[in-house]
């Protein structure tokens, strides 16, 4: 009887001890790391029936960016993200727009010790938009930007991860820039980091 009771007592020790353990593991992400960003924004303004939004890239709706994440304070980050957006109007005038967000962002990892480990980032930046005009001059303006988003990282080794994410960027110039004054929309990003 006694042996059954020490027994039970190591069991629950025991369990207790693995599940501390747990709890206090090391953050995989826990590191300075760079990263590329490749996906697909196409801001609601731009939209009609005749282009309907496709999350695939394309010369409309291709963004591309780099980003520089730092651990701030326990699953907390600072996300820094430059990227490129080119869209193009499917008419005979071909009037074209290039968007540069520049973003910073908090980033806050649902997870720590996880190989899989689901985030939630919200942030606020600035973004400079590109016109060239036919007569060979270039139209530049600054535009506030906003956007809040979920998603996955997944580790894959010690110094490399792949991530997903769903945001939606809100963009607004103060007045209109070449086809709209507001360019926010839905944007799905595919981000290789590699962790140093």
């Amino acid at each position: 009887m006694a042996m059954k009771k020490w027994a039970l007592f190591y069991l629950f020790f025991s369990f207790i001890l693995i599940s501390n353990s747990i709890g206090q593991e090391k953050n995989l992400f826990n590191n300075n790391s760079l990263g590329v960003e490749f996906g697909a924004w196409k801001p609601n303004n731009l939209q009609n029936s005749k282009s309907p939004i496709k999350f695939k890239p394309s010369k409309e709706n291709l963004y591309i960016g780099a980003l520089f994440l730092s651990p701030l304070k326990n699953s907390l980050y600072l996300r820094t993200t430059i990227g490129y957006y080119y869209y193009v109007e499917n008419s005979e005038d071909q009037k074209s727009i290039v968007l540069l967000p520049i973003l910073f962002d908090i980033k806050y990892m649902l997870v720590s010790g996880s190989k899989i480990s689901p985030y939630v980032s919200y942030g606020i930046g600035t973004c400079i938009g590109h016109q060239n005009n036919s007569d060979g001059l270039n139209n530049d303006k600054f535009g506030f930007s906003a956007n809040l988003g979920t998603g996955f990282d997944f580790l894959i080794s010690k110094h490399i991860a792949l991530g997903l994410e769903f945001r939606y960027h809100y963009l607004k110039f103060s007045k209109v820039f070449v086809f709209t004054d507001d360019y926010s929309g839905l944007k799905i990003n595919l981000t290789l980091y590699y962790l140093f």
